[in-house]
């Protein structure tokens, strides 16, 4: 009788290893031999999972727990992927059995606490990640995906500060998890995002983890890392472009600029992608540009990934995803182009010493920024994003103020419509102030927290905390419609930006939208992105210098009805005609930035300066 419980062992293996076809030949070939092995099943499904085979992965899942009903893991797998498979209801009755069953396993409690998140029933999930937190303790901590979902939804709850306490504590137990250190350093944006050193200390400690601790991080590809060199006169620079946010995203606003109209007779460009199912309208528009090539990486591991940009002999590689949702950031750390840079998609250094460069501009990264960098910091002023605007806006008009609307009784309405991880109680409170420093304004909240009825309770408490009343509140839960999203900015006047970690899309909006944003300039990119958008739209006054400041602005503003009547009037069209939205200059110049930095890599290659 062959030992299953070794070639299992192996089995997992080769998975935790990387090794997925191996492991996919080994558990099947487990299976054969034994068709009762519900770990086996439970795994293989897994495995398929990540290579999207959804409905096979889902019968492998089935499967298993029917042979083990009473196994908590066979459970919480087949939670995992009925969620992952948007089937909200069934995986929930699964994983509340798979938590009966076993209230201490804490991948079960995770599971649920992620699928009832998934539902934004934030308050719920929170609950059930607490109980486990008292029934396992540090347990919980050293289970790196637990320690990150109940990080972040503190963090998804406004509470940014507990948000950071947990991962700090996760990364006391686990110090060497660069998922724990990833977090932490994502968080600290949201959390004390206007503290540059700690900001910075973060993200180098998970960029050391990365690039010491992991061998993977170290391989390159061939055994030899690429070099720069000057061109041959005429000869194009070639510019790789990674990302998985090319399709109508925050980052695919701003990337699609970059596609469009980087000069062609300097650059060949070749576009990373990996939309998958999410590819949409935008994605379409986006591959029909004349001179891309387009790759699809969507189910590459990151070494086949760098393999495949060093057979393209990239010159220049730009990512564009930074310490975001499905990033390739192992690949860049590996440096298969001769040079790599990151842009647009992450708020803060990316703390790898393997990235070279970043590019910013002055408003967002002054001078003094360049010390809490990895990166050589490039700027391309006077604003280093370039908006497309989406076509719905456009087709929505701007409207009257909104104080002007029967529905308004006159009253002046302030809004944000930002994520609420970006609304910590500094920035409530902050908000708290401006409403009682402009009577009879009201504040509406515009994001997916607002969806459920205990998210909406628990917000009005923390005004009313602060001395706001309900009836000065307006929650709104996030519109599936982008036509209705932005058909709300007409019962918007203010725009009040978030900090420290700014709004970036929201704020576009607003202004394309007639809105414009009172906005708080800090000491880190993030809580300095404001500064940058509303100088391009021609409204520098509009950024504040402290809180008092950002407190005075929004108030002078809400009672100075006429100057809201002209804003309304003029700021699309100032928008649009200024350099935020202006595509071929942005393309000039990034172009002029990306020469600058193959120059300087060149020489620092050749030992020499540029």
């Amino acid at each position: 009788m062959p030992d299953l419980a070794a070639k299992f062992h192996q089995a997992k293996h080769l998975y935790d290893t990387g090794r997925l076809d191996e492991a996919r030949g080994a558990l099947e070939k487990l299976i054969r031999l034994e068709p009762r092995h519900a770990q086996a099943h439970g795994l293989l499904s897994h495995l398929l999972l990540m290579r999207s085979q959804p409905r096979e992965a889902l019968r492998l899942a089935r499967k298993a727990f029917e042979l083990a009903p009473r196994d908590p893991e066979c459970a919480a797998n087949l939670g995992h992927t009925l969620r992952e498979l948007g089937q909200f209801e069934e995986s929930e009755r699964v994983l509340r059995v798979c938590v009966g069953l076993a209230p201490a396993y804490v991948p079960g409690v995770t599971e649920l606490a992620e699928t009832l998140g998934r539902q934004h029933r934030l308050i719920e999930a929170d609950e059930v990640m607490g109980r486990a937190a008292s029934l396992v303790g540090d347990d919980l901590f050293r289970d790196s995906k637990a320690a990150q979902i109940y990080a972040y939804l503190q963090l998804d709850l406004g509470r940014t500060e507990k948000s950071l306490a947990l991962i700090e504590r996760a990364a006391s137990v686990s110090p060497a998890d660069r998922h724990i250190l990833f977090a932490r350093a994502s968080i600290t944006n949201y959390a004390v995002g206007d503290d540059p050193e700690r900001v910075f200390t973060n993200h180098r400690a998970w960029g050391r983890v990365l690039e010491e601790r992991m061998p993977l991080a170290r391989w390159a590809p061939g055994g030899v890392t690429v070099k720069p060199a000057p061109k041959a006169p005429g000869e194009k620079l070639r510019v790789g472009v990674l990302s998985p946010d090319l399709r109508r995203h925050s980052v695919g606003f701003f990337a699609e600029p970059m596609l469009q109209h980087l000069p062609r007779d300097r650059f060949e460009l070749i576009v990373y992608f990996s939309n998958g199912e999410a590819a949409d309208d935008f994605s379409k528009r986006m591959s029909e540009y004349p001179g891309l090539r387009w790759t699809s990486i969507r189910q590459a591991t990151p070494k086949a990934l760098a393999e495949r940009i060093r057979q393209d002999r990239v010159d220049l590689l730009i990512e564009l995803a930074g310490l975001t949702a499905n990033n390739s950031i192992l690949t860049a750390a590996m440096m298969p182009a001769a040079a790599t840079a990151t842009c647009i998609g992450y708020a803060a250094t990316l703390g790898l010493s393997r990235v070279g460069y970043r590019i910013v501009d002055s408003l967002t990264d002054p001078p003094e920024a360049d010390r809490w960098a990895t990166e050589t910091l490039v700027r391309i002023d006077p604003v280093f994003l370039c908006y497309r605007p989406p076509e719905e806006a456009l087709a929505a008009g701007v409207g009257p103020p909104a104080f002007e609307r029967d529905d308004a009784g006159g009253a002046v309405t302030f809004a944000s419509f930002n994520h609420w991880r970006k609304t910590g109680q500094r920035l409530l409170e902050l908000w708290a102030r401006v409403l009682k420093a402009a009577p009879g304004s009201r504040l509406m909240l515009k994001n997916s927290s607002m969806t459920h009825e205990g998210e909406r309770r628990a917000m009005k408490q923390r005004f009313e905390d602060a001395g706001i009343p309900e009836d000065r509140l307006v929650p709104m839960p996030w519109a599936a419609n982008n036509a209705d999203h932005f058909r709300a900015y007409h019962r918007v006047d203010i725009g009040l930006d978030t900090y420290p970690y700014h709004g970036t899309t929201t704020t576009c909006e607003a202004m394309l939208m007639g809105v414009p944003v009172v906005t708080l300039a800090g000491r880190t990119h993030a809580s300095r992105v404001g500064i940058s958008l509303v100088s391009a739209a021609g409204l520098p006054e509009l950024a504040a210098r402290d809180e008092d400041d950002y407190v005075r602005i929004a108030a002078e503003l809400a009672g100075d009805r006429a100057r809201l009547r002209a804003i309304r009037g003029s700021l699309r069209e100032r928008l649009l005609s200024g350099p935020l939205c202006d595509g071929p200059a942005y393309g000039a110049r990034l172009g002029a930035a990306i020469e600058s930095i193959w120059a300087d890599a060149c020489a620092k290659a050749a030992g020499g300066p540029p």
